[in-house]
C-alpha cells in the first residue's frame, strides 16, 4: 500500500526548509516550474516515493491549493511512500512546525 501525505508549513524561507528536508531525509530537491504549480521543488521520480514543496497560494492562478489552510504559505507533499509513519517521525524531528493536513492510503 502506498500513502500520499500533505503537510502545511508555517512561514520560513523555502531555502531553509529545503536544507532541513534534504538533511532529514537524505534527499536532494531541485527547482522546477510548471504552468499549474508555478515554481516548486521536487525530489524523487514519479512511480517511487517523491517529495514536492510548493506555495499554497498560486499567484498566477489567483487561487489557494489548500483553501481551508491559508495559514500555511508552503505545502509539502510526500507521494507514493510505503513508510508514512516513519516520514511523520522524521519530519516532526526536523521541522516541528509541520502540520499534517491529509493522509490518503491507496
Amino acid at each position: 500500500m502506498k500513502s500520499y501525505l500533505t503537510y502545511g508549513l508555517s512561514t520560513q524561507s523555502r531555502e531553509d526548509l529545503i536544507q532541513q528536508l534534504n538533511s532529514a531525509f537524505g534527499i536532494e530537491f531541485t527547482a522546477h516550474e510548471s504552468a499549474y504549480r508555478g515554481v516548486y521543488h521536487r525530489s524523487g521520480p514519479t512511480g517511487q516515493e517523491h517529495f514536492l514543496l510548493q506555495p499554497n497560494y498560486l499567484t498566477h492562478e489567483d487561487e489557494w491549493i489548500e483553501e481551508k489552510h491559508q495559514e500555511f504559505p508552503l505545502l509539502l507533499y510526500v507521494n507514493e511512500t510505503t513508510r508514512p509513519d516513519e516520514i511523520d517521525r522524521l519530519l516532526q524531528r526536523a521541522i516541528p512546525f509541520a502540520t499534517k493536513l491529509k493522509r490518503e492510503d491507496l
